[in-house]
């Protein structure tokens, strides 16, 4: 047995960790530190703007994740360590002005 259920998939240049368990019609993947722009300390695929990284790398490492989601638009929030589930319908829906930012 594998010592988890994840396959690694490689999508524009993005390794993405894939559950085997999640059915496929459920897009999604768990990123890893590879695959981004962003220089040491913060190398490779740094998300977060906040940590003092480059603006510049942050937003490419956003627009790589992008590209290998194959999404034509993402959201993102802020994680906390609670039990309160967002789920966002949409662009137009007031939740998602609320609480994500979309690149």
């Amino acid at each position: 047995m594998k010592p988890h259920p994840f396959a690694t998939k490689i999508l524009a240049g993005v390794p993405l960790l894939v559950s085997e368990i999640i059915p496929d019609s459920f897009r999604h993947g768990f990123t890893t530190r590879a695959g981004g722009v962003s220089q040491a300390p913060f190398d490779s695929l740094n998300l977060g703007w906040k940590w003092g990284d480059e603006r510049s790398c942050v937003d490419e490492n956003h627009h790589r994740l992008l590209a290998a989601s194959g999404a034509s638009a993402m959201a993102r929030v802020s994680q906390v360590h609670g039990t309160r589930v967002l789920r966002v319908q949409g662009a137009t829906d007031p939740l998602a002005a609320e609480t994500a930012v979309r690149f």
